[in-house]
């Protein structure tokens, strides 16, 4: 299975009645998360930096 495990998986939405299948290659999908993966460490305590100022 894959890092966020949506290979051929469909998730359902009760509330709507709508159901969604993922429709990104898995060989885009991974490199999108692979670089938000990098990025979110980046951006720990910019938040609190732009506060104490």
């Amino acid at each position: 299975m894959s890092t966020l495990g949506l290979e051929n998986k469909a998730f359902d939405n009760s509330a709507n009645g709508k159901r969604l299948v993922p429709q990104m290659n898995s060989l885009n999908r991974h490199q999108l998360f692979r670089n938000w993966k990098r990025t979110v460490p980046k951006t720990m305590g910019w938040i609190d930096q732009d506060v104490e100022t």
